[in-house]
């Protein structure tokens, strides 16, 4: 059941009093939270219920710095 949904890496992932989020590159090269709501893991990977679109990327580096609407450099 798990590799039916978005799988992204575990260090996309970060956890707040709210509860776990990610941040996504939106079209504009911003940064956007996405709240997550999470169906397992699966090695390195979780497996997202909701929150996410297949096709949207995920910043795993930096994450901790970032703020909704900040500037992303993409280097790869």
């Amino acid at each position: 059941e798990l590799q039916s949904r978005v799988m992204i890496p575990a260090a996309a992932v970060q956890q707040d009093p709210q509860g776990f989020f990610s941040w996504v590159l939106k079209p504009d090269h911003t940064a956007g939270q996405r709240r997550l709501t999470l169906a397992g893991q699966q090695g390195q990977q979780f497996a997202v219920e909701k929150g996410l679109q297949a096709g949207e990327q995920v910043i795993t580096d930096g994450a901790q710095r970032l703020r909704e609407g900040a500037a992303v450099q993409v280097l790869n």
